[in-house]
């Protein structure tokens, strides 16, 4: 029996159409807004974080942004992830900052944030784990804190209208 390469050929595109059609799209996270908190350290001290904040699906959302932690420092930069649980959005992130003074000290901190999720105000701690590059000595602190939201909070669900989807093709 002789198998026509053409009719194989169109056989297989269909069963990939068929295959492909019943596959859901990707949703990519939308960015829901960009809010800023004035951190104040227990203890002394006080910082400006600014950060974006998307939803990836359901009650998980991401976060990245930047934070100021002392004159003529270099931005610490931020990324992770979080829940929303009851009336709480729990981040986890972390931080890395290079020494900028000459004082030898490069940070890396993972810190972790609890905000209402109406008014973005909330604790934190975070734990430094640093290393002086003059002496080869590490350290970790921990430091516990406030942040208070300065800019308007946004809704933590997305507008439905700006939904992306994601198509992945080879």
């Amino acid at each position: 029996m002789k198998v026509n390469v053409f009719s194989v050929l169109m056989l297989a595109v269909v069963a990939f159409l068929i295959m492909g059609l019943s596959v859901s799209p990707l949703q990519a996270s939308q960015y829901l807004g960009e809010v800023t908190w004035n951190g104040s350290v227990t203890g002394g001290g006080s910082f400006t974080m600014k950060a974006a904040i998307s939803r990836v699906a359901g009650s998980y959302y991401e976060i990245q942004g930047q934070g100021t932690f002392g004159s003529g420092d270099p931005p610490a930069i931020f990324a992770g992830g979080g829940v929303l649980v009851g009336t709480n959005l729990i981040l986890t992130a972390t931080l890395t900052q290079m020494e900028s003074k000459g004082d030898g000290y490069n940070d890396a901190i993972v810190i972790r944030v609890t905000i209402d999720k109406s008014t973005f105000t909330g604790t934190f701690w975070w734990v430094n784990n640093w290393y002086d590059l003059t002496s080869g000595h590490f350290g970790q602190t921990y430091t516990p804190g406030t942040l208070t939201c300065t800019s308007t909070p946004f809704p933590l669900v997305p507008n439905s209208q700006a939904a992306t989807s994601l198509m992945l093709l080879n």
